[in-house]
């Protein structure tokens, strides 16, 4: 008999486990927002396997659902033998048994209870190749869930109950952080910390490598590499470490060895010509790009420093190789300082705080965009904590177990008042620092006195934030307002103030509000120019990306179109069609003949237009499809039922 996947998944749900479908050749979510939007909800579980029959079952792990699972990979191929990793691992001693299933390569999903008291994170490999650990933000595939080969995930004949995790998967206390001195804007960074940096970054670009899919696992590699060989050329970590690391990631992603040695070799080229990170003790909290002397001079000049005046040869950057732009939230947030701006409620403040709630455990935004996982500081200045609650409560719901736990401050020193400093002696005390947001920048910039404001003060407040962004590396997020009046041509002239804020910036980002609905644009001066349309969700609070916006005008056209033949009951000219729509009739007509191309109206006779038949709607009433019942599960009673 054919497996009753949608009953499975109801089981979960009852049990309290979050599940959301998976599709079986990728094993990625076939539903917006994927693992975040897991759910117990019956009615929605039975919609999505009604809309995705043979999707396979994602079950959230971590504290959503209270379970951490081992992952133990069997692969020939890639040389993977994670039973024997973990008898090294524990000295040949047997392994608690808990609740099992085994997994189509022959492998076995181990599961345990979470603690709840500390953070368990996904890894790759890093207990010993093959070895994955599935912990908050993870998720994996439950039985009786079937692949695109045919092959299922089964629990284990001998069902044994959950439980506690061991103390070998625990992670370590960690050590209590020094709190960085308000007084003191340089506090030093001592050798341990940069240690500690180094190792903390190369288990987290590790891990996004081991667990990359096709078709990013090769660019993925260059990407962590470059980040990782930065380290190295700042003396943070040493090159046969990281080597060895990524290499054994690689591995676990899949890359087979010609590849991964081509891409390491690559990688090391560009991030070992770019230093970062924190400095040594002997230096200021910055971050660490050494200067060179290519003849350049310094000295002062009426008691003020003159800068290095760094001059080479053009044609030198003819071979040279940098490292890739950051994308800390896919194309719409990168490195950089980045101005948001928008029209008051639009919803600019719910955006931003998705988007950092993303980039804190390393999730979606946006519906699909992917996000670099590292730390953030969110100042919600016109916010109060009663407020921050709730905007919260609306985006995570309340029965989330375990809340992001991104920096937040609803008060901060303006720019010239010591704010600037705070910035930095935020990023020195944060292990991984990727995305500062500033709501608003009015609140935050030096004020202006009416009458005042021209071009070198806005160029000037945001320059500021522009070379701090610059210099460590990471994303800073001003949140601002838009002109009253509306700009004619570019979208960039609608930003509150003169066209110095637009010019210092690097990408500056407009939400606008139309009656043909929500889109953002932006442009930058090294990414692409984007201009997508979006739908906010008064229900989640959150933004979803339609695709691009002169696609989804055009959709919504054709859609208007075929609502009024629908109404219509009969055919109709094309300038009775664009009477209705209130439309020009020329562009009516354009639009009348593509979708009579593409099948999506008829034209019954010369000068009117119908909507099209259903496919296949020819009097046969009766479902002529068949499932294949072919027994591909060798047990089917579920773990809770025997």
């Amino acid at each position: 008999m054919a497996v009753d996947l949608v009953s499975a998944a109801l089981q979960y749900a009852a049990l309290g486990w979050p599940v959301f479908p998976v599709n079986p050749r990728n094993k990625r979510p076939l539903v917006e927002h994927g693992l975040k939007a897991a759910t117990t909800d019956a009615d929605t579980i039975t919609a999505w396997w009604r809309k995705f029959p043979k999707a396979m079952i994602g079950l959230v792990t971590g504290a959503p659902s209270g379970l951490v699972v081992l992952d133990i990979d069997q692969d020939e191929a890639k040389g993977l033998d994670g039973g024997a990793s973990l008898a090294a691992l524990l000295n040949g001693a047997g392994v608690t048994e808990t609740l099992t299933a085994r997994t189509p390569r022959g492998g076995q999903h181990l599961y345990f209870a979470h603690p709840h008291d500390r953070v368990i994170r996904n890894s790759a490999s890093k207990l010993g190749p093959g070895l994955d650990v599935r912990g908050d933000g993870g998720y994996v595939i439950a039985p009786p869930s079937i692949n695109a080969a045919d092959a299922a995930y089964q629990w284990e004949p001998s069902w044994r109950p959950i439980q506690p995790c061991p103390a070998w998967l625990l992670p370590k206390p960690e050590a209590r952080r020094p709190k960085p001195n308000g007084h003191d804007t340089s506090a030093h960074l001592d050798d341990a910390r940069r240690r500690a940096y180094g190792e903390t970054a190369l288990r987290g670009e590790c891990d996004k490598v081991a667990c990359a899919l096709e078709p990013r696992r090769n660019d993925t590699l260059f990407k962590s590499g470059c980040r990782l060989f930065e380290l190295v050329a700042s003396g943070i970590l040493s090159e046969s470490e990281v080597r060895d690391a990524l290499w054994s990631a690689s591995r676990a992603c899949g890359l087979d060895d010609d590849e991964i040695g081509g891409t390491i070799n690559s990688a090391y080229e560009h991030g070992s010509q770019q230093p970062r990170g924190p400095r040594p003790n002997s230096d200021s909290n910055r971050s660490y790009r050494p200067q060179q002397d290519n003849g350049s001079a310094t000295g002062t000049a009426n008691g003020h420093a003159i800068e290095h005046s760094e001059i080479y040869d053009a044609a030198d950057l003819r071979f040279q190789t940098f490292a890739p732009l950051r994308q800390i939230a896919g194309e719409i947030i990168v490195e950089g300082l980045t101005v948001l701006a928008a029209r008051p409620k639009v919803g600019k403040t719910w955006l931003m705080l998705d988007i950092a709630i993303a980039v804190s455990e390393g999730g979606y935004c946006l519906g699909n965009l992917e996000c670099e996982q590292g730390d953030v500081l969110f100042l919600a200045l016109e916010d109060n904590p009663r407020r921050f609650q709730r905007r919260l409560t609306k985006l995570l719901g309340v029965h989330k177990r375990e809340w992001p736990r991104f920096k937040v401050a609803h008060k901060w020193p303006r720019a010239d008042q010591g704010g600037l400093d705070q910035l930095r002696n935020w990023i020195a005390s944060a292990e991984n620092p990727r995305l500062i947001v500033i709501d608003v920048f009015a609140r935050f910039r030096k004020p202006v006195p009416a009458g005042k404001q021209n071009y070198d003060t806005d160029y000037g407040s945001i320059s500021e934030l522009q070379s701090l962004a610059a210099e460590i590396g990471v994303a800073i997020v001003v949140v601002h307002h838009l002109r009253k009046s509306e700009a004619d041509d570019d979208p960039l002239d609608t930003v509150s103030g003169t066209l110095g804020l637009t010019a210092a910036a690097d990408s500056i980002l407009v939400i606008n509000k139309t009656a043909q609905g929500t889109s953002i644009y932006g442009r930058g001066r090294d990414t692409d120019e984007i201009d997508l349309a979006m739908k906010f969700d008064p229900e989640t609070a959150r933004w979803t990306i339609l695709g691009e916006r002169p696609e989804v005008e055009r959709s919504d056209e054709r859609r208007a179109i075929i609502r009024v033949l629908e109404e219509a009951g009969e055919p109709m000219s094309p300038k009775d069609i664009a009477a209705a729509l209130g439309r020009k009739d020329v562009s009516v007509r354009a639009l009348l003949s593509k979708m009579l191309k593409k099948g999506e109206i008829t034209q019954p006779k010369y000068g009117v237009y119908a909507i099209s038949s259903p496919p296949g709607n020819s009097g046969n009433t009766g479902n002529s499809s068949t499932e294949e019942g072919s027994e591909t599960q060798q047990n089917q009673g579920f773990w809770w039922n025997r």
